[in-house]
């Protein structure tokens, strides 16, 4: 019964950082990069930060949660008009 709770607390910190950080990879590559230059953010630099911070899943799930939290709000509001 212990190991069966382990693996799953070990499964669900694994694969929750690992999900927010192929979502945020989606979601900054699936923005124009119009949105990108009126943000006045980095389109290329961002995606290099959460690929290269995905591999470890700490610094993954910091990268991914600042895009999510900071940046892609910012980015969704500029491109449904709001600046």
């Amino acid at each position: 019964m212990i190991e069966l709770l382990l693996t799953i607390v070990v499964t669900v910190v694994v694969l929750i950082p690992i999900g927010l950080v192929i979502a945020a990879l989606l979601d900054a590559a699936n923005r124009p990069d119009w949105v990108w230059a009126l943000a006045g953010r980095n389109k290329p630099g961002w995606m290099a930060a959460i690929i290269v911070s995905g591999v470890f899943v700490l610094p993954g799930l910091v990268v991914a949660l600042v895009y999510g939290l900071r940046v892609r709000p910012h980015l969704r509001d500029i491109e449904r008009g709001r600046l």
